[in-house]
């Protein structure tokens, strides 16, 4: 199996390979859970091993708040990949394994993180569910995509008084019998 964990613009392969950090894999590190239900926010940890040597000057140590994707590549045909997890790393953990062997513990979740960057407030009248979350999210983060939102019903009046854009969306969701995640 073929794993690959992109972090920002650097990606980190569940095979060995001499020229790139690796990922652990066989010692079953890498676990990504997605919390489907209401709400929900999934999580992954994973571990990238490196072996650091005079020449390792080039190494870089991912930060906190940069994308992390997760995706598989199927041995069978390489040209299908499929992503496994995405979110934004929230912790890492740094520790030497001996002299020449770097372990980096990184803890993800998922999009809430950059979803709830920002409050909303507002007052929503004569609106269905999903304009409302269209707005919200258009309000408190332009840059997440929401062309997959149903327009949902029609929902009564919904005032949002500085509340994190996740708590809002849950509110709609739990008023019109939808689920988001």
């Amino acid at each position: 199996m073929s794993y690959t964990i992109t972090i920002g613009n650097q990606e980190f392969f569940g095979t060995e390979r001499r020229d790139r950090p690796s990922l652990i894999d066989p010692y079953g590190t890498v676990r990504a859970v997605r919390t489907m239900g209401p709400g929900g926010r999934g999580s992954m940890t994973f571990a990238l091993l490196s072996r650091v040597t005079g020449r390792s000057a080039g190494l870089v140590i991912p930060d906190v708040g940069q994308e992390v994707i997760f995706t598989f590549t199927d041995p069978n045909n390489a040209n299908t990949v499929t992503t496994l997890f995405s979110g934004v790393l929230e912790n890492i953990d740094i520790s030497w394994l001996n002299p020449e062997t770097l372990r980096i513990d990184c803890s993800v979740g998922d999009y809430t993180r950059w979803l709830d960057r920002e409050l909303v407030s507002g007052f929503f009248t004569d609106a269905n569910g999903g304009t409302m979350i269209q707005t919200i999210v258009a309000q408190a983060a332009p840059d997440i995509d929401t062309t997959n939102v149903d327009t949902g019903i029609p929902i009564f009046p919904k005032a949002f008084d500085w509340v994190p854009p996740s708590t809002a969306i849950q509110q709609i969701a739990e008023d019109t019998g939808y689920v988001w995640w």
